[in-house]
């Protein structure tokens, strides 16, 4: 295994600073979980695009965020 190279502390500090900014977790506040939000792109995967244009990666489906929206799609 290699050490991190300078560019993967870049990452990391700019994944950091936008995970704090966002208030992105990886367990969901409630019932708000990223699968029924209106900005998961696929639902139905457990890891999809999120399209929210404050965030836009790559996230969980048990996920939540302070941009939480409900998703017409899903019931409830």
């Amino acid at each position: 295994m290699s050490a991190p190279q300078s560019v993967d502390e870049r990452n990391w500090l700019a994944l950091h600073r936008m995970a704090e900014r966002v208030v992105l977790r990886g367990e969901p506040e409630g019932d708000e979980r990223c699968e029924g939000c209106t900005y998961y792109l696929d639902p139905d995967e457990a890891l999809s695009y999120c399209w929210n244009p404050q965030l836009r990666i790559l996230v969980g489906a048990g996920w939540w965020c302070r941009w939480w929206e409900h998703s017409p799609r899903v019931a409830g």
